[in-house]
């Protein structure tokens, strides 16, 4: 898998389980800058809508992310606006969107 964040691209690879019954979708990352993380997309039908939300479990094995504020900037920068971008599509692919 890949992203770019800003001037930055991301690889990683992961492994995908799907959950129908719950519905969910787990990954775990096994290769990359985020080897070691868990990451658990739940779906959630509500009023007519699916809801998703998207949990991350995350290690810190690089020395640039040991304090906090390096912690915060991985979280926030990379993670979840990753994330964010990656919702955002499936939004608009699944409301017949796509290109917009």
């Amino acid at each position: 898998m890949a992203a770019t964040r800003g001037i930055f691209r991301v690889r990683w690879t992961a492994i995908q389980r799907n959950d129908p019954e719950q519905p969910a979708i787990y990954f775990k990352h096994i290769r990359g800058w985020t080897a070691g993380m868990d990451v658990v997309w739940q779906f959630q039908e509500k009023n007519g809508t699916t809801q998703v939300s998207i949990v991350h479990d995350v290690v810190f094995r690089f020395p640039f992310a040991r304090r906090p504020i390096e912690r915060y900037v991985v979280t926030k920068f990379f993670i979840e606006g990753i994330a964010g971008r990656t919702l955002a599509c499936i939004k608009r692919v699944a409301e017949g969107r796509a290109n917009g």
